[in-house]
């Protein structure tokens, strides 16, 4: 047996038969993530069984390992369109499946243009993040996964290829129907369709997570042009539709409509931004902190920020710089870890300005308000977004009424009477003079935090987010780490190993 008691570790699932299966979930999370690490099918060592419950139970396990809120909304936005596209296919009136195509076109861009604005998607995270903590566990704990909205944004790009293909199909078919003097029109019309297309396919090769990863710098470049001349090219199809079919009308085009409302989000924002001067506040070999004017930025939220600002745009979670007497912030810091290649020239080379595009947007961290009991893991320089949701806190803020869930873990009579917040911090030397203010700020919400200094050694944060979790009577766990960190213990939490009744949170990598 393991020295963390393996026993712990596994699952066991019954239904009502005489067989009782256990499998060992950390087991298919490591298979999982080292799977996509190395861009091969995930395998499962389930154990083998003829029965229809071990059969079950292998694709319940499956299942869990390989659907996220983000997939899942991605899916039901595809399927959802598919759908309607069969049917479309099958109506077999060429004229007409042109037009509908390229009003299904229209409406997936709109939806996901508007999906990723920042106005937008502050609305959205205010009225997700508006249940009082006396609500229902399993309700808030799917209105904390608001920060999956970029399922949404993908669903409808690979959607409005797939409508763009039918558009392009039927509006060759229409070249036979036509008269000579149009011709030139139908030519011109067709070419766009076939040049849109081709970006578009790259656009969704690029975007493919362990593609997106090695060439970030291609995918941002793809995806931002592709965006424009796709705009453009369906301005161009409304205008030809309705030369080649006199009969039309462009009052009652959607796509017509459509486009008016897309085109503006596309020229908005770049009216929102701005260049500010920055200040280095401290800087290492492998992370920087930085501070910029910046007036009342609110808690828990991302900005983006370039050096080009035509080419590549990156976000990070802002801290609000100390108050005045009056209560105002007049400046923002931020804290950057080399994760790539833009970050690593940052930090080597810190620029006098950066160019930032406002408002900011609302981060997942907007949940915490959600949950009585919290846990706050981080490592390295992700303990900087959760600075700004910390000092939101007050240690003994008296929490809301329990309400009946899953028990697996919690003890509602030791959690019930006061608010709980626990911090657990990996990074080198976490003690030291450039984090003195940190550590202030963590201690004054959380004064058992739990600080790791990985020059002795990396501590396992799974099994000790999980004695957090058992001890505290946790209820939301929020982690920043680097992608695989937080992947693994995501799904350490999801897979139902720390316990029922406990639910986790942490960025979008690949949103």
């Amino acid at each position: 047996m393991d020295p963390h008691g393996s026993e712990r570790d596994a699952i066991s699932t019954d239904i009502e038969s005489p067989y009782r299966i256990s499998y060992d979930i950390e087991k298919l999370d490591a298979i999982a993530i080292s799977a996509q690490k190395e861009n091969r099918p995930v395998s499962l060592c389930v154990p083998e069984s003829s029965s229809l419950v071990d059969q079950h139970s292998r694709a319940l396990a499956i299942v869990r390992i390989l659907m996220t809120p983000y997939q899942v909304l991605f899916l039901v936005v595809v399927g959802v369109n598919m759908s309607v596209l069969i049917v479309f296919a099958c109506m077999r009136d060429d004229g007409h499946n042109a037009e509908q195509s390229l009003n299904a076109v229209a409406a997936n861009i709109f939806l996901a243009v508007v999906i990723r604005q920042e106005v937008f998607l502050n609305v959205l995270f205010n009225i997700f993040t508006a249940a009082p903590r006396h609500w229902p566990f399993v309700i808030r704990k799917h209105l904390a996964n608001i920060h999956h909205f970029g399922g949404v944004h993908s669903g409808c790009a690979i959607s409005a290829v797939a409508w763009y293909m039918e558009y392009t199909y039927y509006a060759t078919l229409r070249v036979r129907a036509l008269e000579p003097k149009h011709r030139e029109i139908h030519i011109l019309d067709i070419s766009a369709c076939c040049a849109v297309l081709a970006l578009l396919l790259a656009t969704i090769i690029t975007a493919q997570p362990s593609i997106r990863r090695r060439f970030h710098n291609l995918f941002e470049h793809v995806h931002r042009f592709a965006g424009w001349l796709t705009l453009a090219a369906l301005w161009l199809h409304i205008t030809c539709t309705f030369i080649l079919s006199p009969k039309a009308k462009l009052i009652n085009s959607a796509a017509f409509y459509l486009l008016i409302l897309t085109t503006p989000l596309f020229v908005i924002q770049w009216l929102r931004i701005r260049k500010v001067p920055i200040t280095v506040i401290s800087k290492t070999s492998h992370e920087i902190h930085l501070s910029y004017p910046y007036k009342n930025m609110p808690p828990t939220m991302t900005q983006r920020f370039s050096t080009n600002p035509l080419l590549e745009w990156h976000g990070f979670a802002t801290i609000p710089g100390p108050k005045d007497a009056q209560g105002n912030t007049d400046t923002v810091r931020l804290g950057i870890a080399a994760a790539g290649d833009w970050t690593k020239k940052l930090i080597e080379n810190p620029p006098q300005y950066l160019w930032i595009r406002d408002p900011p947007t609302s981060n997942f961290l907007k949940g915490v308000k959600m949950f009585d009991r919290v846990l706050f893991i981080a490592t390295g320089a992700g303990i900087a977004p959760m600075l700004s949701v910390l000092k939101t806190l007050a240690q003994n803020e008296p929490s809301a009424e329990a309400v009946p869930r899953d028990l697996g873990v919690v003890d509602v009579e030791k959690a019930q009477a006061r608010r709980i917040v626990r911090v657990l911090w990996s990074t080198r030397d976490p003690l030291g003079e450039e984090n003195e203010e940190t550590v202030r700020c963590i201690q004054a919400v959380d004064p058992q935090a739990e600080l790791f200094d990985t020059r002795t050694g990396r501590p396992d944060l799974v099994e000790e987010g999980k004695r957090v979790v058992s001890e505290c009577g946790i209820e939301a766990v929020f982690v920043v780490s680097s992608r695989p960190t937080t992947k693994m213990i995501v799904n350490s939490v999801r897979r139902g190993t720390w316990g029922s009744g406990v639910a986790a949170y942490g960025a979008i990598f690949d949103s």
